[in-house]
């Protein structure tokens, strides 16, 4: 299912067929993975609700999929990044160094332009315990460069699943 706009547009979708009720502002109610009331079925994006946010709606949408395929991680590469893509500077990179004992940030490299923007955000991280957890729950603004810690942190968790 597919609804857009700061309430969801749900009216003609014939909801109630699949065995789903909406209120009057046409949102489904979820739970924490947005499933629905109807097992099989997530809902994610305005018409699950607030904030409505296009990056909030992009992790629900990340999380709804995951659990709809009983998969605990998601995959993404620098390329995909919007807004590398909308500047033209596909060329850019961000790794992180992650510890495969306590999920803590050992370094952060970034090379292309803005990484000095970048790269404190890292320096932040590398403090604090469970760095990539925080990582890959975390929603960044959309679209953003900054959303590259995102993508690479589900790279080093995928890297991190592949070495046990």
């Amino acid at each position: 299912m597919y609804a857009t706009g700061r309430q969801g547009a749900t009216e003609g979708l014939h909801l109630e067929r699949a065995g789903l009720r909406c209120d009057r502002r046409g949102r489904i109610e979820v739970d924490g993975d947005y499933r629905t009331a109807v097992p099989h079925v997530f809902a994610v994006g305005d018409v699950a609700g607030p904030p409505g946010l296009a990056a909030t709606s992009m992790e629900q949408g990340r999380i709804a999929a995951l659990r709809a395929y009983g998969r605990p991680v998601g995959v993404a590469w620098w390329r995909e990044l919007a807004k590398a893509l909308m500047t033209g500077d596909e060329d850019g990179m961000l790794k992180i160094l992650v510890s495969p004992e306590d999920r803590s940030l050992l370094g952060v490299h970034v090379i292309g332009s803005q990484a000095t923007d970048l790269v404190h955000i890292g320096q932040a991280l590398m403090g604090r315990d469970a760095g990539l957890d925080f990582l890959v729950s975390a929603v960044f603004n959309y679209p953003t460069l900054a959303e590259a810690y995102k993508v690479a942190g589900l790279d080093a968790q995928n890297r991190l699943r592949d070495l046990c």
